[in-house]
């Protein structure tokens, strides 16, 4: 199930700020799959102060958190809606934890 912050501020109502996990570090952040851009927390609706590359905060690929684990890192009341995973799930395929060889990162894994 995806979990979504908001619309993206650099895609607007195109994209969503979806919570995705380094599952490496554990660590939440959020990723727009319209754009490719992440943020370590949702920025201000409709305001653009930085953007970072998905590469930034999860080198190796993605993973998809709970809520469970949404709720254990403090992080609930940043859920605006759940987006249906079939909306997204054809942007994340590629980056949903690469299982590739050490040598590539998601700054040299290309993307279709």
């Amino acid at each position: 199930m995806l979990y979504s912050a908001g619309d993206c501020p650099v895609c607007s109502r195109a994209g969503d700020l979806l919570f995705v996990r380094d599952p490496i570090t554990r660590r939440i952040f959020f990723y727009c799959p319209a754009c490719g851009c992440a943020w370590t927390s949702p920025p201000p609706p409709h305001t653009l102060d930085s953007i970072e590359a998905i590469g930034v905060y999860a080198p190796k690929g993605i993973d998809l958190p709970t809520l469970s684990d949404i709720v254990a890192n403090g992080m609930e009341a940043a859920i605006e809606r759940s987006p249906d995973d079939e909306e997204w799930v054809w942007a994340l395929e590629e980056i949903l934890m690469i299982n590739v060889d050490a040598d590539t990162t998601l700054d040299t894994f290309s993307l279709r």
